[in-house]
């Protein structure tokens, strides 16, 4: 498992810095190329299934399971995240060769100031797609966040409903127990008076009362 962890970081390292990397032109970057790295992504993300999901059992073998499952799904997440932005930058690099093929289809219908002016258009569509390019990141980012964030707090939650139960059931153990104690005295009590109450007859038949004496009689000397 320790293994499964440590390929996990690497693939995450792996994709944070190819991520960080400035999308290649259209003209480096063939279909082909687009392709075989969709390929790798799926087995990416196939891989961190099956590493996220051994993790879990695992996790069920600890104490603390929760904080285990937390962790392993940290993981997972920042791995899927590294493999969506890798994603991303493939999406505009497809875009950007479609765009490159039809500008220049258009380009060789026209005068060489035409395909100035053109140029510069796509100097500026290419910048004006970096920049939204950015901006969904940056959205899609702080969405992520937002999840992990309520992820959390549903876990916070569900530690509190265990811990509550545990004490409610504490306390219910504890009123039974009290419950059987007092019972338990009062039998005590009871057998003790009944004890007492047989002592009493038992010296009562042993030692009967004396009758008294009849009253004497005044007028015999």
């Amino acid at each position: 498992m320790t293994h499964l962890l440590s390929a996990m970081t690497l693939w995450l390292l792996m994709g944070a810095a190819w991520s960080q990397e400035p999308s290649a032109p259209s003209e480096v970057l063939t279909a082909a190329d687009i392709q075989a790295e969709r390929l790798h992504i799926a087995t990416e993300k196939k891989a961190a299934d099956e590493a996220y999901a051994s993790k879990v059992k695992v996790c069920y073998q600890k104490i603390a399971v929760n904080a285990c499952k937390q962790e392993a799904k940290q993981v997972k997440t920042q791995l899927l995240n590294a493999l969506r932005r890798r994603e991303l930058v493939l999406n505009d690099a497809e875009r950007q060769q479609r765009s490159a093929r039809a500008i220049e289809s258009t380009q060789e219908r026209q005068s060489d100031e035409k395909r100035l002016q053109e140029a510069e258009r796509r100097r500026e569509a290419q910048e004006l797609n970096l920049d939204k390019l950015q901006r969904h990141l940056e959205k899609n980012e702080q969405h992520l966040d937002k999840e992990n964030e309520i992820e959390a707090n549903r876990e916070a939650r569900a530690k509190r409903l265990v811990a509550l139960l545990e004490r409610q059931r504490a306390h219910e153990a504890k009123l039974k127990n009290s419950g059987k104690a007092q019972e338990a005295y009062q039998r005590k009590l009871e057998d003790a008076q009944q004890h007492r109450k047989q002592v009493e007859q038992d010296r009562a038949k042993r030692n009967p009362a004396v009758q008294p004496l009849p009253p004497r009689d005044e007028t015999q000397p």
